[in-house]
């Protein structure tokens, strides 16, 4: 059936965009599936048994016939008299037809709350109009730096960052934030951030983020690595985005215990994409011995300045040793960036790495 069909479609790609990160196209798909699930389940609900008689030529000499192309279809009835053929909803198949569409109407209504809760928590959504303040200077970034004062040193700059603030599309105070580290030692770092502080101009907390992303995890001398907010961060209603905000994360930079092993990228290729999200799509190699379980592959987008403007990711399952896998990755976000604001992009496809000492 082309509707079941189109509602897992639309299930699959929802649980694939929360997983990239992109909750608000999500939540639109849920919420168009839910949508349709209870205008169906309150169509099942007006239906009633159909009665025995030709509605052509009144005749009752009918005979029945299963519709095997549609599942879920009421039978088909046949008469005898006049050849017509009509739609014969008996009791038991009105039943099964509202119980359906009652559970569809039940998995996307969940679905749907569940991707609210997500897109609330982490501030994320489309962004039509939108307020920044960094073109007259106003944000700023200090460094809370915590160095790793064991028998080797961990030795970083900030080089870069980027942060603004804007209201998103669903009325709320919001700002993205991007630190960019640089190795200046000779070891590998591990990259790690406690928090995203937001100050006033008085030092005084407006908010803090606990949930930062890396990019990658580990960094090789010389190399650049990103601290970010994935999902965006949201200020208390309220808060006036035009204000002077300073950023202040609080990162905890480590010797790294391992090597960077990178997978070889190539074919890369950026576009406008779907609803003008732009749109990076590529091939990944697993250049080594062994297989990988997940491998999140992550774009760095940059503006005409070099600040790194946007990050993304997709992730890649099963990675065997020697093969090479597709991938695309949409940069949807609540603050939108066009493909007109990206000068450069960088893909990275390294293997995860965890560190807990």
């Amino acid at each position: 059936m082309i509707t079941l069909l189109a509602m897992l479609i639309m299930l699959f790609v929802g649980i694939a965009l929360i997983i990239a990160g992109a909750f608000f196209v999500a939540w639109i798909l849920f919420v168009i599936g839910f949508i349709l699930a209870v205008v169906r389940y309150f169509k099942a609900k007006k239906l009633f048994p159909t009665d025995k008689v030709c509605p052509y030529c009144d005749h009752t000499d009918l005979s029945f016939t299963h519709n095997a192309a549609k599942k879920g279809a009421p039978t088909i009835a046949v008469c005898q008299n006049c050849g017509q053929k009509f739609d014969f909803w008996t009791e038991d198949e009105i039943n099964k037809a509202k119980r359906k569409h009652l559970i569809r109407m039940i998995v996307f209504g969940i679905l749907t709350l569940l991707t609210s809760v997500m897109m609330f928590a982490g501030g994320s959504s489309k962004s039509d109009t939108v307020e920044q303040n960094t073109a007259s200077g106003q944000t700023t970034t200090e460094n809370n730096q915590q160095s790793n004062d064991s028998e080797q040193k961990a030795s970083y700059d900030i080089t870069n960052h980027y942060f603004v603030s804007y209201i998103n599309a669903l009325g709320e105070p919001s700002f993205d934030a991007i630190v960019e580290i640089t190795n200046t030692g000779s070891t590998n770092l591990y990259l790690h951030a406690k928090s995203f502080d937001i100050e006033d101009a008085n030092n005084k907390l407006i908010t803090t983020e606990s949930f930062i992303n890396t990019c990658p995890d580990l960094i090789a001398p010389g190399e650049k690595g990103y601290l970010y907010l994935g999902l965006g961060g949201r200020y208390p209603s309220g808060t006036d985005v035009n204000q002077e905000m300073t950023l202040k994360p609080d990162m905890d930079i480590k010797v790294g215990t391992a090597d960077p092993i990178d997978y070889e990228v190539t074919d890369l290729s950026i576009n406008a994409g779907n609803f003008g999200y732009p749109q990076v799509i590529g091939r990944v190699t697993n250049n080594t011995d062994s297989d990988d379980g997940l491998v999140y592959v992550q774009a760095v987008f940059f503006d005409n300045e070099g600040r790194p403007i946007a990050i993304s990711g997709t992730n890649l399952t099963d990675f065997k040793a020697g093969s090479t896998q597709s991938f695309e990755i949409n940069l949807m976000q609540s603050n939108k960036i066009e493909l007109s604001q990206i000068a450069t992009y960088q893909v990275i496809a390294r293997k995860s790495h965890m560190q807990f000492n």
